[in-house]
């Protein structure tokens, strides 16, 4: 609407953000690209620092957008029921994977989400060590 009416500004000083995580440069260290072909090491283990252990997930668990929801990149964090309330999106997951290229960390789960008409799986970040050096999770994993 500002674009349309011309009122629209640039904030000069906004964070430049990934093009693939759409993260700012203090979380995205350019691992979410998976275009290296070498294991790449974060610079916090390089330097023997340590890093808190992965949460616990596994195939078949149930998952919605949990702290690190990215919102420019994967949309809302509800959606809406058949009564017409809106309730977060809710999943299975289908596959562990590492997230960068290279990588042995399962720091990735795939995600089949019920409210998903096409069934089609996405990948999202479970634990991957951001360029802060903490571990970023997309999601939650949730009790029934």
């Amino acid at each position: 609407k500002q674009l349309e009416e011309g009122s629209a500004s640039v904030d000069r000083k906004a964070p430049l953000r990934c093009r693939s995580c759409m993260e700012t440069r203090e979380v995205c260290n350019g691992l979410c690209w998976g275009f290296w072909k070498s294991q790449q090491v974060h610079p916090s283990a390089a330097e023997g620092a340590t890093v808190e252990p992965l949460v616990p997930i596994q195939v078949g668990d149930c998952v919605e957008p949990g702290p690190h929801w990215n919102a420019l990149r994967y949309g809302s964090t509800t959606t809406i029921n058949d009564g017409g309330e809106a309730r977060p999106r809710r999943g299975k997951v289908v596959e562990q994977k590492p997230w960068g290229a290279g990588a042995t960390e399962l720091d990735c789960v795939v995600v089949e989400w019920d409210d998903d008409p096409r069934k089609k799986p996405q990948p999202y970040r479970w634990g991957f060590v951001g360029g802060n050096g903490c571990r970023l999770y997309d999601l939650q994993k949730v009790e029934l």
